[in-house]
């Protein structure tokens, strides 16, 4: 048990003070705080969705970084297939400052007819992985059609 002389010695006898009154207050105001943010801010976060274009807009500018990164791994052989790959790596990087410089300005049905447009050249990005080209390099045989010609026309 804590004698009396050694309470009288030990213990802080402090009056109060501006400095007493203002870390009461500010103790209350961090603690009000605190519980704004518990419940308060999720309640209004989950009602109004207040995140949901600002996902949406990071969400796509993953999807263009994605499809810029796949695209650059698609090897062809034929120089007909290189320019249509080279075409939609062109038209990505378009598209992609242009979603970077004005996502800001966007609004949600926008970015919801970029997002569906994307995964169009998603789509055909993956056709191209599977050596499944848009277009393809027709050859002729000559000597063949010569003689159907010379056949039809009796010569």
């Amino acid at each position: 048990m804590v004698t009396k002389e050694i309470k009288a010695r030990y213990s802080c006898r402090r009056k109060s003070d501006f400095m007493t009154y203002f870390a009461i207050y500010f103790f209350l105001l961090v603690v009000v705080f605190e519980l704004y943010l518990i419940v308060w801010v999720p309640i209004q976060l989950k009602r109004e969705d207040v995140l949901q274009k600002h996902v949406a807009k990071e969400n796509l500018v993953t999807l263009v970084d994605t499809l810029r990164s796949e695209i650059g791994r698609i090897g062809t052989a034929a120089s007909l297939n290189k320019g249509e790959v080279e075409l939609t790596r062109t038209v990505l990087d378009h598209y992609a400052l242009y979603i970077r410089e004005h996502q800001d300005a966007l609004d949600f049905p926008q970015i919801i007819d970029l997002y569906k447009m994307l995964n169009r050249y998603q789509a055909v990005i993956e056709q191209w992985k599977a050596r499944q080209f848009s277009f393809r390099k027709e050859t002729l045989d000559l000597p063949a059609a010569y003689q159907y010609l010379e056949k039809k026309n009796h010569l």
